[in-house]
């Protein structure tokens, strides 16, 4: 059954603890089984946490048990039991003394009266949280069976009577065991006779093989022949290879001015509602029934249809299905790395598709960070970058970069890192790799560093930093670091700083984010990089959001995203800026996961629903990334459990032709 925290501990909105009670019996006193799965804001809760726990009558009442002293006698036990927790699961025995923060159950606490356990909970430095209700307790039948044995009704001669049977027993086993092993001494000779027949037939084998390598020597020069002739096709290959790379770029260029022309179709709808041209002009519209062309005499003739979206058919070298994963496009390759799979692990496995050959290969394991999820990861226009994480109950101080060039990781020093954490932030300045805020076993971090691939780690600047907090938006805007909203001690923030970073890529100070016409606090929203503005959508509160806003770094004010044709609410959602247009799909709803999505145009101020046939099954926690003409998904959780399902579309819009009779 669920328990729910009336008065949530820092840091948490929400939790929920699912759990078992069983009761046993041993001398030493009782054990009480006890097991559960713990949830956070409907998240299953991993991490290092305390619990402290209690028996107290059912129908209320002090405890008849603690599970550690209560010296300052507020009926909490003081010191707490350390657990690690594993996608929310975790079991201990209560009554074992040999636990930390565990006493001893004694035997006289299980009185007739029925009793309950009470739990409460804690992380970090933050005060431990009762969770309610409390759980009654029951009773094994082997325990209470052992509980009605009649005095006396055990003697001596009932113990000796087995004991000799056995005897009997054991005396016939040994004569057994004597004339197998009489058996296996004549056994031995045969094979001892064996052996000296295959001494002989070895030196014939050996003749055998000195022939067979002279037959290799020319069996080896005719591979070397063929290895010459393989040479030559693969540059064969890699000339058509080229070929095909030069006429997607000038498809690509075809499809952009395609749009752009359409774009200019579209902008000119309204001046031709009010300047009436001729009969027989043409224009482009988004809506089927645009209500300025039809009023001006115009007459829809024809339309072209978005582009549908493409499921990309699994091969031997596709990833497998998971969660919380890097997903980056970097040097004509989505990367998808690391991640939980669907039997909750943590992997180290990933693999490449290549966007020109719609084509999968698997990433070396040679150098590739440890197996993690949550990592953090940033990408330039050739290198992928992780750091940090979480796997078997540890937060991570490692990383690596990945080389689009060469195929290659390279590890990134651990010397001088910062603490390990999730729910960081990291960005690539051009020269330094930042790791700022994220949480681990010490509670929600306010700190980070630069790693100067040159040089080493060392510290961020402090001054004006933002507050502790972990899930932060953080985009690099131009010579500005964003971090702003996420999850502080007390609940979401709706606050937030900027790094400024100088011409070389080297951050130089904090400075405050304007709260005046902010987005309100959210965590998980939706974040893009336009070139000019930071576009904020989306996440949740209380619940999720279905509002946002624009953010200038450079006069530092907000702007308020209009509300007609946006997306529902939503969190955890796909999101990626296509050049023109910030593209959202998918995510977590209030009536559960989504498959729709919608795209913003900043310069018109406008939002239009997607368009696109053949949309993907619903999912969120999807790893996005834009290839230059295409948005690119896969993974995340869908409707029945963790996928992998990979998809990708042009986003474009359906265009409607009108003209003029």
């Amino acid at each position: 059954m669920p328990i729910c925290c009336p008065a949530p501990g820092k840091g948490f909105l929400a939790a929920a603890l699912i759990f078992g009670v069983l009761v046993s019996r041993c001398i030493a006193g009782p054990i009480l089984g006890f097991q559960g799965r713990l949830q956070v804001s409907g998240t299953n809760y991993h991490g290092n946490a305390g619990f402290r726990f209690a028996l107290v009558p059912s129908a209320g009442g002090d405890a008849v048990w603690l599970s550690s002293p209560d010296a300052d006698t507020n009926g909490i036990p003081d010191d707490p039991v350390p657990l690690t927790l594993e996608r929310g699961v975790f079991a201990l025995s209560l009554g074992d003394d040999t636990l930390p923060g565990m006493t001893l159950i004694p035997q006289e606490s299980l009185g007739p009266l029925p009793l309950a356990v009470r739990v409460w909970f804690q992380t970090g430095t933050n005060p431990p949280t009762r969770l309610l209700p409390d759980q009654p307790l029951s009773t094994v039948g082997t325990a209470l069976r052992a509980n009605t044995v009649e005095d006396d009704s055990i003697s001596l001669d009932s113990l000796q009577r087995p004991v000799r049977a056995l005897l009997v027993r054991l005396d016939s086993l040994t004569a057994g065991l004597m004339s197998q092993v009489e058996l296996n001494t004549v056994t031995l000779m045969s094979v001892q006779d064996q052996v000296s027949r295959l001494d002989a037939d070895s030196v014939g084998l050996s003749n055998r093989v000195e022939t067979l390598n002279g037959t290799l020597g020319t069996v080896q020069d005719r591979l070397t022949q063929l290895d010459s002739a393989a040479a030559g096709l693969s540059n064969r290959v890699d000339t058509h290879a080229g070929s095909l790379v030069s006429a997607q770029d000038h498809l690509d260029r075809l499809d952009a001015t395609a749009l752009s022309l359409a774009a200019a179709l579209a902008s000119l709808s309204n001046a031709v509602a009010a300047n009436a041209p001729s009969a027989g002009a043409v224009v482009a519209s988004l809506s089927a029934s645009d209500p300025n062309l039809i009023a001006a005499g115009y007459e829809r003739f024809h339309g072209f249809t978005s582009p549908s979206w493409e499921s990309i058919p699994a091969t031997s070298e596709t990833p497998l299905a998971r969660t919380d994963h890097v997903t980056a496009f970097v040097g004509g390759d989505v990367v998808v790395w690391g991640g939980l799979l669907a039997n909750g692990s943590a992997t180290a496995s990933g693999a490449a598709f290549r966007v020109s050959s719609s084509t999968w290969r698997t990433l070396s394991p040679l150098g590739a960070p440890s197996a993690r999820a949550a990592a953090g990861f940033t990408a330039s226009t050739n290198t992928l970058w992780i750091w940090g994480g979480f796997a078997s109950g540890t937060f991570l101080q490692s990383g690596a970069a990945w080389s689009a060039d060469t195929g290659n990781w390279s590890a990134i020093p651990n010397s001088g890192a910062p603490t390990g954490r999730d729910g960081h932030s990291v960005a690539w300045t051009g020269s330094r790799l930042l790791v700022w805020g994220g949480r681990n076993d010490a509670g929600l971090l306010g700190d980070g560093s630069q790693w100067n691939p040159a040089g080493n780690w060392s510290a961020l600047p402090t001054d004006g930093a933002p507050s502790p907090r972990m899930n932060a938006i953080a985009v690099l805007c131009g010579r500005r670091w964003v971090v702003w909203g996420g999850i502080g001690p007390d609940g979401v923030l709706g606050d937030g700083a900027r790094l400024e970073v100088d011409a070389s890529g080297i951050p130089t100070g904090w400075t405050p984010v304007s709260a005046t016409g902010a987005p309100s606090a959210r965590s998980g929203a939706c974040a893009v990089w336009t070139g000019s503005r930071l576009i904020v959508w989306g996440g949740e509160a209380d619940s999720p959001l279905a509002t946002g806003a624009l953010y200038d770094p450079v006069a530092d004010t907000w702007t308020a995203l209009p509300t007609t044709l946006s997306p529902s609410a939503r969190t955890a959602a796909a999101s990626i800026w296509t050049g023109q247009e910030m593209v959202v799909f998918g995510g977590l709803g209030l009536a559960g996961t989504l498959s729709d999505g919608a795209a913003y145009h900043p310069a018109d101020a406008k939002w239009r629903p997607l368009s696109n046939p053949g949309s993907p099954a619903a999912r969120h926690s999807s790893g996005a990334g834009w290839t230059g003409a295409r948005l690119f998904l896969f993974g995340g959780e869908g409707s029945s459990g963790t996928i992998a399902a990979p998809f990708q579309v042009d986003p474009s819009p359906t265009w409607h032709l009108y003209r003029k009779p």
